[in-house]
């Protein structure tokens, strides 16, 4: 793959990619790291996450999956969603969670739980030349309850 077939941006001094097939991620983040005054190109990189319980490790071997692609500084952001109640469970598989049962789903499964605490978790992985043996991680987290 050629290093600039599948982006389409204007360039500035800094230079990084997100490797996504979700626009409205990609807008979000372009919108934040303008502010840096640091462009961001879209890749669409077709390829299998890996199965993992740890958002860290799925972020790890994606982003290795996606440097080793294209040869470009690049990122990943995986995320889920641990509900104490359920054990941690949808965890990393949040995203499929929703898609099949949907919020109504979770709440089915909970019902006649008193433990409503969760937490949402975020890892970015990026990777370039440098990183590409060990990939930098960048990893939030926010508490909460489901209602």
């Amino acid at each position: 793959m050629s290093r600039n077939e599948n982006s389409n941006f204007p360039f500035k001094s800094k230079v990084v990619f997100f490797a996504t097939g979700n626009i409205n991620k990609f807008n979000e983040v372009r919108s934040i790291l303008r502010q840096y005054d640091i462009s961001v190109g879209m890749l669409k990189l077709k390829g299998d996450e890996i199965q993992s319980d740890s958002i860290k490790e799925i972020a790890q071997k994606s982003v290795i999956y996606a440097y080793k692609r294209c040869q470009l500084p690049i990122f990943v952001e995986d995320a889920g969603l641990f509900i104490n109640g359920l054990n941690g469970f949808p965890g990393p598989y949040a995203a499929y969670v929703y898609k099949t049962i949907h919020n109504s789903g979770i709440l089915k499964l909970m019902d006649g739980s008193k433990e409503r605490d969760a937490k949402f978790q975020s890892v970015i992985g990026y990777c370039d030349q440098e990183t590409i043996c060990e990939p930098t991680c960048f990893e939030g987290e926010i508490n909460g309850q489901i209602t």
